[in-house]
């Protein structure tokens, strides 16, 4: 699936030159449509427009803008659109609130920011979406995806991870294949708004290990525009398997659990964590808790006259000596041959 992704302006731009869009920095080079409506976030600029462009989100999230590439009469163009398709609009009796974020809010409940794409073409709304030429690439930087791991700081937490293209790859961006839609708003001043859904699909082999689930990402420019021209069953079938098949494309990373915030949005949300970065060196860290040094510190600070304990009875000495406690064998090391296997099943799964 797809929840977050970070997009910036050397993406887009870089995106709009691939597709001979013209580079888009303000609002009078690019398609908009009525009044731009404010974002449910204030750090979002306008929708329908790229604003005063030249902007960064490391961390974007459902009900936020996004730039986006779409057809428009034979034309590509590329302007900003709301992240989560709304498909219940307004009139001039009942028009949708316009005060953006009580207008999000209103229908975040039932957000559609990803659409499955095996079930593209049975679903109605998306189907119809797609019949009616309505599809849409969004180039992004990455996106993020969690998997429970002892490396996020606590037993069921969950860690981020940041997966982009290889750096190796001719182009510098993920591009992802979506859906978008326009809804009238019964306002005067705005009359529509635009809104757009990110396809996914099964995780190829590379990455199935982080979650089941992916975007259906494009890795060939001219199925894109195939994609944008004609989003047919037959052109969707080719993307999806193409995405299903390329298990060499991908790069990723640990981040910050701090991204899980989506008000953590600088530049900080996709820099590799710091500190131990796999399974082995945090076992080994742990190692090194409980070394054999550890213990003797541990036993010498624990054996003060008032903790002392003497037996009267040999007999219980030597039984103490020969039979460990319960406790004292939970506290042994695990054996390096129990840590290998550890070691090893975390490294399989990809960590």
């Amino acid at each position: 699936m797809c929840g977050r992704f970070a997009q910036t302006t050397n993406a887009t731009h870089v995106a709009a030159s691939s597709f001979g869009v013209s580079r888009a920095s303000k609002a009078s080079d690019i398609s908009a449509h009525g009044r731009n409506s404010d974002s449910v976030d204030d750090f979002s600029s306008k929708s329908g427009e790229l604003g005063n462009g030249d902007r960064d989100n490391y961390n974007m999230s459902p009900g936020m803008d996004a730039a986006v590439i779409w057809m428009d009469n034979g034309e590509l163009k590329m302007d900003r659109k709301i992240w989560g398709l709304v498909t219940k609009g307004g009139n001039p009796q009942h028009p949708l609130p316009s005060d953006s974020k009580a207008r999000m809010g209103m229908h975040f409940a039932g957000l559609m920011f990803n659409a499955r794409s095996d079930t593209l073409f049975t679903k109605p709304t998306f189907s119809r979406l797609a019949h009616q030429g309505r599809s849409c690439v969004v180039a992004l930087d990455g996106y993020f995806e969690w998997k429970a791991s002892p490396l996020a700081g606590g037993k069921g937490k969950k860690q981020p991870y940041f997966v982009s293209r290889k750096q190796n790859e001719s182009l510098p961006y993920l591009l992802m294949a979506g859906l978008w839609t326009r809804v009238a708003t019964g306002l005067p001043d705005e009359p529509f708004l635009d809104t757009f859904t990110i396809l996914t699909t099964e995780a190829c082999k590379q990455i199935e290990w982080l979650h089941d689930r992916m975007p259906v990402c494009i890795w060939d420019l001219e199925l894109a525009k195939k994609w944008l021209q004609n989003p047919s069953p037959k052109v969707h079938t080719e993307i999806d398997s193409a995405a299903k098949s390329n298990n060499q494309g991908f790069a990723w990373h640990m981040v910050t659990t701090e991204m899980s915030s989506v008000k953590f949005r600088g530049k900080e949300a996709i820099e590799p964590k710091k500190g131990p970065n796999s399974v082995s060196a945090f076992f080994a860290k742990k190692d090194n808790a409980s070394s054999p040094a550890t213990h003797a510190r541990k036993s010498d600070q624990s054996s003060s006259p008032s903790k002392r304990v003497f037996s009267t009875s040999s007999s219980l000495e030597s039984s103490a000596i020969s039979t460990p406690s319960k406790k004292a064998k939970q506290s042994q090391p695990d054996s390096p041959k129990k840590k290998g296997l550890i070691t090893s099943f975390f490294q399989k799964k990809g960590y």
